[in-house]
């Protein structure tokens, strides 16, 4: 019989599964709200530039003050219609006379709620007229500052807060022909004022009427 010799045993552990595969991640999304949250800025500014320049398109807080003035440098007659009317301007007479030049002043207040930069009154064609120039000269920039309101100067943009009053001299050339008994008369005028930054014109209706009555002296003679 034949033997078997010398065989050796060897243990081993036994072998470990094998790893699963590793697991795939899927990409992470972006997130866009950053982006989303930018554009909707972006929108609320153009919406809220578009609102306020429609409200200061809209914005007229200019009324007459509390202050009348007479004319300067002309005999004017005062006309009285208060009978006609409940709360009527001052409406002064003034007989004209060709190449004659006078000035007449006018109030005028902020009623609204945030200050106003006034920077000029008229139109280029009110300052070249045919019959009649006029033209801003001189300006009370607050008619509260003090029992007789702060200095007149020399005519340039001043800013009235709310609800402070200032007043402005105006100044009109008779340099055409009014015939006998005719008659040319304003109480309007042309306001360019700016609010946050933006300018606007405006029609205001101050608490004077100027109404030059022809003469002799103002009508055009043959030559």
């Amino acid at each position: 019989m034949g033997y078997i010799r010398d065989v050796q045993t060897r243990l081993e552990p036994p072998l470990a599964p094998p790893e699963p595969p590793p697991a795939t991640t899927p990409p992470r999304r972006r997130r866009r709200w950053p982006r989303w949250l930018a554009l909707a800025g972006v929108l609320a500014v153009v919406v809220a530039l578009i609102g306020g320049g429609t409200w200061v398109a809209r914005y007229d807080p200019l009324t007459h003050g509390s202050i009348g003035y007479r004319p300067i440098g002309v005999k004017a007659q005062l006309v009285d219609v208060s009978y006609a009317l409940t709360d009527p301007p001052q409406i002064f007479r003034v007989q004209a006379v060709t190449g004659m030049t006078f000035r007449y002043r006018f109030a005028i207040a902020n009623a609204g709620p945030v200050a106003i930069t006034i920077k000029d009154v008229g139109l280029p064609e009110e300052r070249s007229g045919d019959v009649v120039n006029r033209r801003p000269v001189r300006v009370m920039t607050n008619a509260y500052a003090g029992p007789t309101g702060s200095p007149w100067i020399g005519f340039r943009p001043f800013t009235l807060a709310p609800g402070q009053e200032g007043g402005i001299e105006m100044q009109a050339t008779l340099t055409g022909c009014l015939t006998n008994a005719s008659t040319i008369s304003w109480g309007e005028e042309e306001i360019t004022f700016s609010v946050f930054g933006l300018t606007r014109h405006e029609t205001f209706t101050p608490d004077i009427v100027m109404a030059l009555v022809g003469s002799d002296a103002s009508a055009c003679h043959a030559p």
